[in-house]
């Protein structure tokens, strides 16, 4: 399972890598980094919030610590909720890979939109007058 995290967080890594790589060729205008900025500091926090406060009932018996990757579970057995946290060395990786995932899947909209007015831009370039 520490394998997964690894893989999520390179995956991650190279996802914001190459979206950084597109804007610079792109000539992105400061407004555009402004707002890459602003989506990647909302994922950062959104990240944070998720890896370490967030928790969900996956069923009346079990309650999930941590998203998208879990990190801990706690099942209720008789009259208690017992917890069951992951070791160490899956937990510190699993808790990067939820803020590497958020963040980069908090970039992508502003990724897509610059894109698509990069098309746009071309697309009026290359229109003929009439």
């Amino acid at each position: 399972m520490v394998l997964v995290a690894l893989a999520l967080i390179a995956l991650s890594g190279w996802t914001f890598y190459r979206i950084v790589r597109v804007l610079r060729h792109g000539a992105a205008a400061p407004v555009w980094w402004a707002v890459f900025a602003l989506f990647t500091l909302a994922g950062v926090v959104l990240g944070i919030w998720l890896a370490f406060s967030f928790e969900y009932q996956a069923s009346p018996r079990m309650r999930i610590v941590s998203f998208p990757l879990p990190i801990g579970f706690f099942a209720w057995e008789e009259d208690r909720w017992t917890d069951f946290v992951t070791p160490e060395w899956y937990m510190y990786p699993a808790l990067a890979a939820n803020v590497c995932i958020t963040a980069t899947v908090c970039v992508i909209p502003v990724f897509t939109a610059f894109l698509l007015r990069q098309r746009q831009h071309r697309k009026d370039l290359h229109a003929t007058p009439i």
